[in-house]
């Protein structure tokens, strides 16, 4: 049986791939927009004034659309690599210290625990209970939860850190997330959710939301560089 480290190393592999690809489908999507926008210029130097005006104002609305496009998805999928990744990887913890279940508020009964087969099973349902719980959190209790759960060293400070110190910035950790979320829900709108969540942010509301580039890979990196932080606390 593989372990806890092992576990860690592959879920470790597995994630850094998925986030990989993230940052392959916003930089070759992006540049596969602005190929056919420098083709479509150069098609219509050669029709007809009517005919090139049209296709400019259809370019010109793909211009301010579909970019956005590529950047929302890259951070939606993004935040979803990492959630996937931080769910796994507190099975794998719980997994390995079982113990740190005893001071969930659930309890089960002696029908319950003996309609089990083995004690796998029983420990992969409490654990999966744990895990539907802490889903319902936030970012920033989820993060504060393993750090002191499995007595994990990290530092909670919004100074520049690097990706392999153990420094993680719990307000830009909830802005990212936040920032999905109103993606998903609210169609990039600012709503009073955001700011009640976000204290100091340069955002107001009912704020259309322009995401760009550097933004993007900005953002997803960070999920990366915490992915690795919360990763090497067990294989450093």
């Amino acid at each position: 049986m593989k372990d806890v480290k092992q576990k860690a190393r592959d879920l470790y592999s597995i994630s850094s791939e998925e986030i990989t690809e993230v940052f392959s489908f916003n930089r070759i999507t992006t540049a596969a927009y602005k190929t056919h926008f420098n083709v479509s210029n150069k098609i219509e130097a050669n029709e007809s004034d009517l005919e090139a005006y049209r296709k400019k104002i259809l370019e010109h609305a793909k211009s301010l659309l579909y970019p956005s496009v590529i950047f929302k998805t890259s951070l939606i999928y993004g935040v979803a690599a990492f959630e996937v990744f931080l769910n796994k990887f507190l099975f794998i913890l719980f997994e390995a210290e079982p113990r740190a279940l005893k001071t969930s508020s659930k309890t089960m009964t002696y029908e319950e625990i003996l309609s089990f087969k083995s004690f796998k099973l029983l420990k992969e349902k409490m654990i999966n209970t744990v895990l539907h719980e802490l889903f319902y959190k936030s970012i920033a209790e989820k993060i504060t939860f393993v750090n002191k759960k499995f007595g994990f060293n990290l530092h909670f400070t919004e100074e520049k850190s690097t990706i392999f110190d153990t420094n993680i910035n719990v307000p830009k950790l909830t802005e990212i997330f936040s920032l999905r979320n109103i993606v998903l829900h609210n169609n990039a709108i600012v709503n009073e959710v955001f700011l009640k969540n976000n204290k100091n942010n340069k955002y107001k509301l009912g704020e259309q939301l322009r995401f760009d580039a550097e933004t993007t890979h900005e953002m997803i990196f960070y999920l990366f560089e915490v992915m690795t932080k919360l990763s090497y606390q067990i294989l450093g």
